[in-house]
């Protein structure tokens, strides 16, 4: 994966890195500076020489996948209105591009108030206007029907995928030409189905689910997967594309009592799905955390006794399972 974990600072030549989420999340898309900083950094680890092997790891067997972007996308993070918590310098870059988007599509301001027809809202609010590009975007994607009409909110919609294909495209292109063979991930499918059709423009559709809230929540729900299967059934239908699909992250998180049954559960719904590999993230994660147990462990599966012990069977499941002679999963 390219920089989950890489955040860039002040003189790395960024306009803006100081509150950008972890992972330089959001702001990649919208301007070259960062995917310029983006490219250097994947370079100048991934395109090093390893002095153990003589190989660098576009030559290397041992890399499996490149994933583009880790759980990082403009749309999902519109769904959520995270975009509206990035640093105000980085909202008016997404202003700024998304006026110009308008401009070439429309030309004008009368032709946008036309062609954003309906009963919410139509047209231009007061102060809106093209010539000094102050045309909002809608801050949640979830509050369109109650702010903006549909037309509108589907511009932005496309705005948006755009946005994602060039980058995908662009990261996919720099990838390559250092040598990279193996399949890349363009992102994560996060259950947002205009953001998931956008990865199958690379070579594997990857998805992560977790049971229970994620390590960083301070509340779980501790109820059973198998109560509500038929929404993973669901959500995990993202990988029904013909392509090879992977989930690189699944768990039951800590303190769940019924995360035993998660192995054998999961090796049974991704068989069932179709799924091409099941990762479990992760075994710990004790080099970057104080505690050894708690909230901040909560996706660690080392010491898990009695889940760790099923993962050879679930292995075998998993790989055994047959999804064409399935017609119904209890």
């Amino acid at each position: 994966e390219m920089w989950t974990q890489r955040s860039f600072v002040e003189g790395e030549g960024v306009p803006g890195p100081v509150g950008v989420p972890v992972g330089n999340k959001y702001v990649g898309y919208a301007w070259p500076e960062w995917r310029a900083a983006q490219k250097a950094w994947f370079k100048a680890v991934w395109d090093r020489k390893n002095p153990y092997t003589g190989m660098t790891y576009a030559e290397d067997p041992a890399v499996a996948f490149v994933e583009l972007s880790n759980e990082n996308s403009l749309l999902v993070a519109w769904s959520s209105g995270a975009l509206e918590r990035l640093p105000v310098v980085h909202r008016r870059k997404f202003d700024e591009l998304w006026n110009m988007w308008l401009k070439a599509k429309y030309g004008g301001d009368a032709a946008i108030a036309a062609a954003w027809s309906g009963s919410v809202h139509p047209g231009l609010d007061p102060g809106e206007t093209l010539v000094i590009g102050t045309i909002a975007r809608e801050p949640a994607q979830r509050s369109r029907t109650e702010v903006f009409p549909t037309h509108r909110a589907a511009d932005l919609t496309e705005f948006y995928a755009g946005l994602e294909r060039s980058y995908y495209a662009e990261m996919a292109a720099f990838v390559r030409e250092l040598g990279f063979t193996a399949p890349l991930v363009c992102g994560t499918a996060m259950g947002v189905p205009i953001a998931d059709r956008q990865l199958a423009a690379c070579d594997v559709i990857d998805t992560h689910a977790y049971w229970d809230p994620i390590g960083e929540s301070t509340s779980f729900n501790d109820t059973s997967l198998l109560s509500d299967s038929s929404r993973w059934l669901e959500r995990l239908a993202v990988c029904h594309t013909g392509k090879p699909c992977t989930l690189s992250e699944i768990n039951s998180s800590w303190p769940n009592r019924y995360a035993h049954e998660a192995p054998l559960t999961w090796a049974t719904i991704a068989a069932r799905q179709g799924f091409d590999a099941v990762l479990w993230f992760a075994w710990s994660h004790d080099d970057v955390r104080d505690a050894p147990d708690g909230p901040n462990g909560a996706l660690d599966i080392e010491g898990r006794t009695a889940a760790d012990v099923q993962m050879g069977s679930a292995g075998e499941l998993f790989r055994r399972l047959d999804p064409a002679f399935w017609s119904y999963t209890r």
